[in-house]
């Protein structure tokens, strides 16, 4: 067994192999030398330097280095997308990943479905040819002043103007009672995209408010 010094001239990516210019006392190309597997192909462009280790005499050997040059930023983490490890670090996007917004503003509710304003809207920007993942999370919290009968209060994310998911609900039987519903979501986006949360009662009776909530929104690229 040998290890020779070598120069990278075509790297092979549908096979994993590289020809190399043996550098020595007599140098030579070998030709359509395995890379092993710990040897990412980010590494492996033409004229890095690299070793070859050679198990005899013959030209059976594998490419097991590189060391020439700044290596490309290490992996540090992975997406599981659609049940396969997808390599490559999650691009955030932006810097600052989350954001959040908080009220204690007052909303009466009605029976037509009404943004809470007071928790704004957040817009994910998606660059043309990207796919961003979106996790967000809502919590609303509703009291009733004046109680008639019983009624459901209810939460739901609109994207674009438009109702996603289903709405999830919180059920107000006295008065002066209330309670919190708290709402997840998660989707693949192509294209920009505004989200807001709406709120509103079955029934026109009560009188019931959302008192306060959070709205946070998380985004990040989806690597290719």
């Amino acid at each position: 067994m040998r290890v020779s010094k070598g120069i990278i001239r075509a790297y092979d990516a549908t096979n994993h192999k590289a020809d190399v210019l043996l550098v020595g006392s007599l140098s030579r190309v070998a030709l359509g030398v395995p890379v092993a597997h710990h040897v990412g192909p980010e590494v492996m462009t033409a004229d890095r330097l690299c070793g070859v280790m050679f198990f005899g005499e013959g030209d059976a050997g594998v490419v097991v280095c590189t060391f020439d040059g700044s290596p490309p930023a290490w992996v540090t983490s992975a997406l599981i997308k659609d049940g396969e490890i997808v390599k490559g670090d999650l691009a955030w996007d932006p810097t600052v990943y989350s954001a959040m917004n908080h009220t204690t503003g007052d909303l009466t509710l009605t029976v037509t479905p009404t943004w809470y304003s007071s928790l704004g809207s957040h817009t994910v920007t998606v660059p043309t040819g990207k796919t961003f993942r979106v996790a967000l999370i809502a919590s609303v919290q509703f009291y009733c002043t004046a109680y008639t009968q019983g009624n459901f209060d209810r939460v739901q994310v609109y994207r674009d103007g438009a109702p996603v998911g289903q709405p999830l609900w919180l059920s107000i039987r006295e008065e002066s009672a209330g309670g919190v519903v708290a709402l997840p979501w998660t989707e693949d986006l192509t294209a920009t995209a505004t989200y807001k949360i709406h709120c509103w009662k079955d029934n026109d009776v009560n009188t019931e408010r959302a008192v306060r909530g959070h709205f946070m929104v998380q985004y990040w690229e989806v690597p290719s």
